[in-house]
């Protein structure tokens, strides 16, 4: 599956003569890849709430779209994946 949030890497599959609409994934001009995968699966079924927190972190971090330097430097949930448990489960 492909999942993508770059404008660039669309236009590189169109140059290509790549349809990316024939592609199963999706592409989306989102803040984050994660929320480009995290908005697909959640439309087809209802996800965990923390990968809707995921997401978010992911959000800010891959558009580095904190407020300011200080939420910057923070440590929050983002930088351990969420809160996630180490081994991905739970």
């Amino acid at each position: 599956m492909w999942f993508d949030h770059h404008e660039g890497n669309l236009e590189d599959l169109k140059y290509r003569g790549i349809d990316p609409d024939s592609m199963p994934g999706a592409f989306s001009a989102k803040p984050s890849c994660t929320r480009v995968v995290f908005d697909f699966f959640s439309s087809k079924g209802s996800l965990p709430d923390r990968f809707s927190r995921l997401a978010d972190e992911a959000d800010v971090i891959d558009a580095f779209a904190y407020p300011g330097v200080e939420e910057w430097r923070r440590e929050n949930a983002g930088q351990d994946a969420g809160g996630l448990p180490e081994n991905g489960s739970g």
